[in-house]
């Protein structure tokens, strides 16, 4: 086989189901017999192939109810999938802005991870960051590198809180989730 790139690729099927009625004889013992030289036979192979990784993004956009603040929550990841979706969170970007001129952003908490069962591990692993100063363009690489799966609850995304405030008496918060799976 030859891949995307030009190069040939070796590709082994393992047997796993072979036809029992194979049989052998010789062509020159039915040489004048048209119908038996036709032999058919069949088996099963299976063929692992490797998925190969693919980058992507998911951005979300959101404003809190009165209009007064607007996010965008952007995560990279690179992911696999090969009957089961598994992917690791490589980077988290976007922005924050007030959108009306009479409140105020106190703060932003941006959370971003994964948590789920490895492919090759059922048990649970985590990898999380939390950052609690949050400029309003903001870019972080993760430098995670375990996929998770998305069996049993996995997830991966990131989630960025804010807490907005109109004069003295008035707050609340605005928080966006952006998450794959």
């Amino acid at each position: 086989m030859i891949s995307d790139e030009g190069e040939e690729v070796t590709i082994v099927g393992e047997l796993i189901e072979p036809d029992s009625e194979i049989s052998l004889f010789s062509l020159s013992d039915s040489a004048n017999d048209s119908e038996s030289n036709l032999v058919s036979n069949e088996a099963s192979y299976e063929f692992s192939i490797m998925a190969a990784d693919t980058s992507g993004t998911k951005t979300t956009t959101q404003t809190d109810n009165s209009v007064s603040a607007k996010v965008i929550l952007k995560i990279h990841y690179t992911e696999t999938i090969t009957g089961i979706k598994k992917a690791v969170l490589t980077q988290v970007s976007g922005s924050y802005k007030r959108i009306d001129p009479t409140v105020r952003i106190n703060g932003a908490i941006l959370t971003y991870g994964s948590t789920g069962p490895t492919r090759s591990n059922p048990a649970y692993i985590t990898q999380r960051r939390t950052q609690t100063v949050v400029p309003s363009n903001l870019s972080y690489r993760t430098f995670f590198n375990t996929k998770v799966t998305q069996l049993g609850g996995g997830a991966v995304g990131a989630n960025l809180g804010l807490n907005i405030s109109r004069g003295t008496g008035r707050s609340w918060s605005l928080k966006v989730s952006n998450n794959l799976f």
